[in-house]
Protein backbone atom coordinates (compact mmCIF):
# COMPACT_ATOMS: atom_id res chain seq x y z
CA UNK A 1 0.00 0.00 0.00
CA UNK A 2 2.72 2.41 0.71
CA UNK A 3 4.45 1.51 -2.42
CA UNK A 4 1.43 2.51 -3.92
CA UNK A 5 0.91 5.70 -1.97
CA UNK A 6 4.34 7.05 -3.54
CA UNK A 7 3.79 5.82 -6.98
CA UNK A 8 0.95 7.99 -7.02
CA UNK A 9 2.04 11.00 -5.43
CA UNK A 10 5.41 11.09 -7.67
CA UNK A 11 3.04 10.68 -10.64
CA UNK A 12 0.89 13.63 -9.87
CA UNK A 13 4.21 15.97 -8.79
CA UNK A 14 5.35 14.83 -12.48
CA UNK A 15 2.13 15.16 -14.16
CA UNK A 16 1.46 18.60 -12.63
CA UNK A 17 5.16 20.01 -12.91
CA UNK A 18 5.84 19.48 -16.58
CA UNK A 19 4.49 21.75 -19.03
CA UNK A 20 5.66 21.90 -22.83
CA UNK A 21 7.05 25.28 -23.00
CA UNK A 22 4.92 27.61 -25.79
CA UNK A 23 7.22 29.22 -28.50
CA UNK A 24 6.61 32.94 -29.22
CA UNK A 25 5.74 33.87 -32.51
CA UNK A 26 7.84 36.55 -33.00
CA UNK A 27 10.44 34.54 -32.47
CA UNK A 28 9.63 31.79 -34.67
CA UNK A 29 8.99 34.05 -37.33
CA UNK A 30 12.41 35.80 -37.43
CA UNK A 31 14.07 32.79 -36.75
CA UNK A 32 11.78 30.83 -40.00
CA UNK A 33 13.11 33.19 -41.97
CA UNK A 34 16.35 33.32 -41.24
CA UNK A 35 17.53 29.85 -41.06
CA UNK A 36 17.17 27.15 -43.90
CA UNK A 37 17.54 23.90 -41.90
CA UNK A 38 14.89 25.33 -39.53
CA UNK A 39 12.41 26.13 -41.51
CA UNK A 40 12.30 22.63 -43.65
CA UNK A 41 12.35 21.33 -40.35
CA UNK A 42 8.88 23.53 -39.34
CA UNK A 43 7.26 21.97 -42.36
CA UNK A 44 3.99 20.76 -40.59
CA UNK A 45 3.68 16.92 -40.79
CA UNK A 46 0.29 17.47 -43.27
CA UNK A 47 1.68 20.66 -45.54
CA UNK A 48 0.29 21.83 -48.39
CA UNK A 49 1.64 23.94 -50.97
CA UNK A 50 0.78 25.19 -54.70
CA UNK A 51 2.76 27.25 -56.64
CA UNK A 52 1.01 29.04 -59.31
CA UNK A 53 2.99 30.06 -62.24
CA UNK A 54 1.32 31.24 -65.39
CA UNK A 55 -0.53 28.34 -66.86
CA UNK A 56 1.40 25.90 -64.65
CA UNK A 57 0.27 24.92 -61.09
CA UNK A 58 3.27 22.67 -58.89
CA UNK A 59 2.63 21.36 -55.90
CA UNK A 60 4.98 22.00 -53.31
CA UNK A 61 6.18 19.55 -51.01
CA UNK A 62 9.20 19.25 -48.32
CA UNK A 63 11.23 17.82 -50.93
CA UNK A 64 10.85 20.87 -53.89
CA UNK A 65 10.50 23.66 -51.22
CA UNK A 66 12.43 26.95 -51.71
CA UNK A 67 13.66 28.68 -48.57
CA UNK A 68 11.37 31.75 -47.57
CA UNK A 69 14.03 34.57 -47.03
CA UNK A 70 11.55 37.31 -46.53
CA UNK A 71 8.39 37.53 -44.08
CA UNK A 72 5.44 39.47 -43.53
CA UNK A 73 7.16 42.43 -41.75
CA UNK A 74 10.09 42.55 -44.10
CA UNK A 75 7.68 43.36 -47.05
CA UNK A 76 7.98 46.61 -49.00
CA UNK A 77 4.62 48.46 -47.80
CA UNK A 78 4.82 50.82 -51.04
CA UNK A 79 4.46 47.66 -53.53
CA UNK A 80 2.70 45.26 -51.39
CA UNK A 81 -0.39 44.72 -49.29
CA UNK A 82 -0.06 42.54 -46.38
CA UNK A 83 -2.54 41.06 -43.90
CA UNK A 84 -2.17 38.90 -40.40
CA UNK A 85 -4.57 36.94 -38.83
CA UNK A 86 -4.08 35.61 -35.22
CA UNK A 87 -6.27 33.31 -34.07
CA UNK A 88 -5.91 31.38 -31.16
CA UNK A 89 -2.48 28.42 -32.19
CA UNK A 90 -3.06 29.60 -35.87
CA UNK A 91 -1.77 32.72 -37.90
CA UNK A 92 -2.42 33.77 -41.03
CA UNK A 93 -0.22 35.96 -43.18
CA UNK A 94 -0.85 37.31 -46.50
CA UNK A 95 1.60 39.70 -49.13
CA UNK A 96 -0.35 40.28 -52.09
CA UNK A 97 -0.93 43.00 -54.72
CA UNK A 98 -4.28 44.16 -55.90
CA UNK A 99 -5.44 42.86 -59.46
CA UNK A 100 -2.24 41.66 -60.50
CA UNK A 101 -2.42 38.36 -59.43
CA UNK A 102 0.46 38.27 -57.10
CA UNK A 103 -0.57 36.67 -53.66
CA UNK A 104 1.18 34.85 -51.28
CA UNK A 105 -0.31 33.19 -48.22
CA UNK A 106 0.32 30.95 -45.30
CA UNK A 107 -0.82 29.43 -42.33
CA UNK A 108 0.72 28.44 -39.40
CA UNK A 109 -0.51 26.27 -36.20
CA UNK A 110 0.60 25.91 -33.14
CA UNK A 111 1.35 22.18 -32.13
CA UNK A 112 2.32 20.93 -28.85
CA UNK A 113 3.69 24.32 -28.40
CA UNK A 114 5.83 24.81 -31.09
CA UNK A 115 4.71 26.35 -34.36
CA UNK A 116 4.33 25.02 -37.84
CA UNK A 117 4.13 25.58 -41.39
CA UNK A 118 0.89 23.58 -42.70
CA UNK A 119 -0.39 25.72 -45.70
CA UNK A 120 1.30 27.82 -48.35
CA UNK A 121 0.45 29.03 -51.54
CA UNK A 122 2.15 31.16 -54.12
CA UNK A 123 0.39 33.39 -56.86
CA UNK A 124 1.80 35.01 -59.78
CA UNK A 125 0.03 35.04 -62.29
Amino acid sequence: MKKIFCFLTLSLIFSCSYQVPEENWDEFYQTFHSDSLFQVSRLGENFVGKGFYGEKVEKITKDNWSFLRSGIYDVDSTKYKTEIIFEKNKVKTRVYVDNSGIDIQSTFKKYNGKWFLIEHSDNFN
